[in-house]
């Protein structure tokens, strides 16, 4: 007849056979290589966390690069139409000057 041997009983037959200073270092190691595997796991997760908000990047770059270039060319286009009708944005400022004036200044904020 055979006895089957589980591994608790090999684990308390080993421990049975070893010292006290040893049965304390096998503990040790058992919870430090615990401690390892959580914080490697921890660690895993953060950076796969990271990776998924990076990898993103460059299209938001892209998105925001190709905005700016369209507020550029927005920007260049008032410059030119200033420079071109110098006479009517002088006008303008005038006329927005005088009713900033008649009306008594700046408007109010609504708070």
């Amino acid at each position: 007849m055979t006895k089957e041997i589980t591994v608790i009983e090999i684990q308390i037959d080993i421990i049975g056979k070893l010292s006290m200073a040893e049965v304390v270092g096998v503990v040790a190691s058992s919870v430090a290589i615990g401690t390892l595997a959580a914080q490697m796991t921890s660690s895993v997760a953060k950076l796969k966390s990271y990776w998924d908000q990076v990898k993103d990047a460059p299209e938001d770059i892209n998105d925001l690069i190709e905005q700016l270039e369209f507020f550029r060319q927005v920007l260049t286009n008032i410059e030119t139409d200033q420079q071109q009708h110098l006479a009517l944005v002088v006008i303008m400022d005038r006329m927005s000057l005088s009713n900033c004036l008649e009306s008594g200044g700046p408007p109010q904020s609504f708070d």
